[in-house]
């Protein structure tokens, strides 16, 4: 078995550590991380990804009223082809 160089084990490190990190966050930022992520695909007009996005903000928190609209008519254009209900 080939040793394993320190710089690697310090990447490997540093990429866990992250990983971990951004699965501790509260549901409260990964809900809004997913809103603007999906305002973000929608101004871009990539409709179905903002729907998937706004889909995920609603999953975290079904009462989040900025999400379910957006998600409906991301496009605001009627041209959506797919939305949450």
């Amino acid at each position: 078995m080939l040793p394993i160089k320190l710089t690697t084990r310090r990447g490997l490190l540093l990429v866990a550590l992250a990983l971990l990190a951004s699965g501790c966050s509260s549901p409260e930022a990964q809900k809004q991380r997913h809103f603007d992520q999906g305002n973000k695909y929608s101004a871009e007009k990539r409709d179905d990804f903002a729907v998937i996005e706004y889909a995920n903000a609603v999953r975290i928190d079904p009462k989040f009223g900025e999400a379910v609209e957006a998600g409906r008519d991301p496009g605001a254009d009627g041209k959506c082809s797919g939305s949450i209900s």
